[in-house]
């Protein structure tokens, strides 16, 4: 009579096998190297680094033709002239200093938006800021020192002021409405 004979047992660590632990651990390692090269590409290529945004979206306003002063009835006063020549010859210093003075003085409403503008330039985005937000809202320019506006908030790492702003501008009709959701979806969170 023949005793029936047992299988020969296996050895077996937590349920499993040498080899399904090995493969298990290959595919951590080939995960891990996956997640590690996502994470170092990131990083090199910046994702949504605000600096990076703002300076792909911001570009130097560009001084009024001498048409587009009158349309803009800019007072004829050599401190004008002078301020604009300083902005146009990108000396931003000169061109801040006097701005900010014609903007005490006369209230100018585009005073104030070049001296935001010269003081963006400079890296000044909270100077910057604070002119932009003077502008009152049935100005002219009030649209362009909105965007202006976003960019600074962007530059200063106020990142919710800037959404909120270019929210603003991509619900309206308007030059910046595309660049405004553009800049929107790839704002950091």
């Amino acid at each position: 009579m023949d005793t029936p004979t047992k299988p020969p047992k296996r050895r077996r660590y937590g349920g499993r096998t040498r080899r399904s632990r090995r493969l298990t651990n290959i595919v951590i390692l080939i995960a891990g190297g996956v997640i590690l090269a996502s994470i170092i590409l990131y990083s090199l290529l910046g994702g949504n680094d605000p600096d990076k945004l703002f300076a792909a979206y911001h570009k130097t306003y560009k001084t009024p033709t001498p048409v587009e002063r009158s349309l803009l009835a800019i007072s004829p006063i050599e401190a004008h002239k002078k301020a604009y020549k300083a902005y146009q010859n990108k000396r931003y210093i000169e061109a801040e200093r006097l701005f900010t003075q014609l903007a005490q003085r006369d209230t100018s409403e585009l005073a104030a938006f070049f001296a935001g503008l010269s003081a963006l330039e400079r890296d000044r985005p909270r100077v910057a800021a604070d002119f932009f937000k003077a502008i009152p809202t049935t100005s002219q320019v009030r649209r362009d020192a909105t965007w202006y506006l976003a960019l600074a908030h962007l530059e200063a790492r106020r990142i919710p002021e800037a959404r909120t702003r270019l929210e603003l501008l991509a619900d309206t009709e308007g030059t910046y409405k595309k660049r405004a959701k553009e800049l929107l979806v790839q704002l950091p969170d």
